[in-house]
């Protein structure tokens, strides 16, 4: 597994309307503990694990809603398969990497290519939301979207936002990978961190919200 950190020059995307990131549908919990290693007090095994469990609790609507189960590798969100287990799977996807480079393939996948050297001011908070909406419209497994990617691009959004620092600073409280606490230590969450937290409107899928997302496009 790597284990390092992110680069302390790297510049996060600026908020220009004093607002904070899309509320992906893994919800702040999920945003602490990808957090947590980014940082490197979790593993990314457990972070693998942690994540998958929300996905399990949170996104158990598409089934009641659409008729389609969240299916990652041919069977069901959550089964084993061969004994390779959904959370292997995110791993090897996503929470095998450096954090750098886990930040760098997140902001990839919404569209935001070539910023090397880690610097992302270029970009507004508005402008990340903005396109993970229409992703989210345009690949929700109600409408025929693969469950797959759409997990992916829920994880994609909450490395952004831990990133951004919306639920604390990218420094280390010193508990190390065994602390048991999911909550960041040290600072005082930010505003927007206290928004997503429990202020925010989580997205929720609509014709409405679809026709009139696409029509921007």
């Amino acid at each position: 597994e790597s284990r390092g950190k992110v680069p302390d020059q790297w510049v996060p995307p600026v908020d220009v309307c004093q607002g904070s990131l899309e509320r992906s549908e893994l919800g702040a919990e999920a945003t602490v503990e990808v957090r947590r290693w980014l940082v490197g007090e979790t593993s990314g095994p457990q972070c693998s694990q942690v994540i998958l469990d929300r996905a399990l609790t949170v996104l158990s609507n598409f089934k009641l809603a659409s008729g389609c189960q969240l299916e990652v590798l041919g069977g069901p969100l959550g089964a084993l398969v061969g004994g390779y287990s959904d959370a292997d799977w995110l791993y090897d996807e996503v929470f095998h990497k450096h954090p750098a480079d886990a930040i760098r393939d997140a902001f990839a996948l919404l569209g935001f290519r070539g910023r090397g050297d880690g610097d992302w001011s270029s970009i507004s908070v508005e402008e990340i939301s903005l396109v993970y909406r229409r992703m989210c419209l345009r690949g929700h497994p109600s409408r025929g979207g693969c469950p797959r990617d759409y997990l992916k691009l829920q994880v994609a959004m909450e490395l952004i936002k831990a990133f951004c620092g919306e639920v604390g600073p990218l420094q280390s409280d010193g508990t190390g990978p065994s602390s048991s606490s999911h909550s960041p230590a040290g600072a005082a969450p930010s505003p927007s961190a206290k928004s997503s937290l429990g202020e925010a409107p989580q997205f929720v899928l609509s014709d409405l919200a679809l026709a009139r997302e696409l029509t921007l496009t």
